[in-house]
């Protein structure tokens, strides 16, 4: 679990392989799921040069870097972002338009869309485990397996 939204990304990856090691487990990551805050989490991945192949915003915080990435898809609602983060909502839309229809306006609270978006990532595999949930409500990463294998 990531202690924090600055977590390093290393750490996270370094708990992946303890746990998959743990478990007697081959993993092969086909997807980066940021829910939040946890997009910062995923700016992260991606700087520091971790191959997904495709990375899913759910509700995303609006980091510009977190929405231009080639294979990034966003479920999102501006209309979440309330109280003193109701500037967020105006910015989060501006940066989901140029995205066209990689980035979907959902009526959907935060945490359902999280839901949604998890269904779609496991939903569509068909040798998927349950998904390891590396982080806490402000940084969640979700990495998707393709593949899972016992030694």
């Amino acid at each position: 679990i990531a202690e924090s939204h600055d977590t390093s990304w290393w750490t996270v990856v370094e708990e992946v392989h303890a746990y998959a090691s743990q478990e007697g487990l081959q993993l092969k990551p086909s997807a980066l799921i940021g829910w939040s805050g946890g997009a910062r989490g995923v700016i992260n991945a991606v700087e520091a040069n971790h191959d997904f192949p495709e990375v899913l915003l759910a509700d995303p915080s609006p980091l510009r870097e977190a929405f231009e990435g080639r294979d990034t898809r966003i479920w999102y609602n501006p209309d979440n972002w309330r109280g003193r983060y109701e500037h967020l909502g105006p910015r989060q839309a501006e940066y989901a338009e140029p995205l066209g229809d990689r980035a979907i306006l959902v009526p959907l609270d935060h945490n359902q869309i999280l839901d949604e978006v998890i269904k779609t990532a496991v939903g569509r595999r068909t040798k998927v485990p349950p998904a390891l949930i590396i982080g806490i409500p402000a940084l969640l990463l979700i990495w998707a397996f393709a593949a899972r294998e016992r030694d």
